[in-house]
C-alpha cells in the first residue's frame, strides 16, 4: 500500500513563477509516491497568485488552493491547512522559499516503512500502539525549510484519514 503526502505551500506574489515551481514539484513527489496533493496556500498576495494557482487547480486534480488573510495568525492558518489535507504524510513548507527536492526526499526517507530486524527482534522493543513502520522520530522533522507535521488526530505522523486519497 502506498502512502499519500500533502505538500503545504505558503505562497505570496509568485505568480510569475507558480507554474513552472510547480510543475518540478511534481516530477519530484512522482518520484516518491503515486498518491500526493499539493496545498497552495495564498497569504494575501497583491498580485495575480491566487488566479494562477486557482488555474493550476483547474489544470492539475493534485493541486488545491486555500487563501488566508494577513490577519490570520500562522498557528490559527496552519491548524487550519491541517484540517484540508487529505495526505498519510503532512509536509509544510516554512517561509516561502523553494522546495528544494532533497529536503523532500530526505524527509520521506524517515518514513519509510522499516523492516523488522530478524536476530534483534527479542531485544528492541516498540512503543505500545506504535506501528513498527512509523518512525517516532521523525514526526516535527525539520529539513531545509520544510517540516513534517503530525495531525491531531494522529499523533504518529502516518495512518489513512477516512478523507480519500488526494
Amino acid at each position: 500500500m502506498s502512502r499519500s503526502l500533502s505538500l503545504v505551500l505558503p505562497v505570496c506574489n509568485v505568480e510569475k513563477t507558480l507554474p513552472e515551481n510547480v510543475q518540478h514539484l511534481f516530477e519530484i513527489l512522482n518520484d516518491l509516491t503515486d498518491k500526493f496533493e499539493v496545498v497552495l496556500v495564498d497569504q494575501g498576495s497583491s498580485d495575480h497568485t491566487i488566479d494562477v494557482a486557482q488555474e493550476l487547480a483547474v489544470e492539475y486534480p493534485q493541486v488545491r488552493v486555500s487563501r488566508r488573510t494577513p490577519m490570520d495568525s500562522k498557528n490559527d492558518s496552519i491548524d487550519q491547512t491541517l484540517a484540508e489535507t487529505t495526505g498519510d504524510i503532512v509536509f509544510v513548507q516554512n517561509g516561502h522559499a523553494t522546495v528544494r527536492p532533497s529536503a523532500l526526499r530526505q524527509l520521506w526517507e524517515l518514513n519509510e516503512p522499516t523492516p523488522p530486524l530478524e536476530n534483534k527482534a527479542s531485544s528492541t522493543k516498540r512503543l505500545p500502539g506504535l506501528p513498527s513502520k512509523v518512525c517516532p522520530q521523525s514526526c516535527g522533522s525539520e529539513v531545509g525549510g520544510l517540516r513534517m507535521i503530525c495531525r491531531p488526530d494522529n499523533p504518529s505522523g502516518s495512518g489513512n484519514r477516512d478523507r480519500g486519497d488526494p
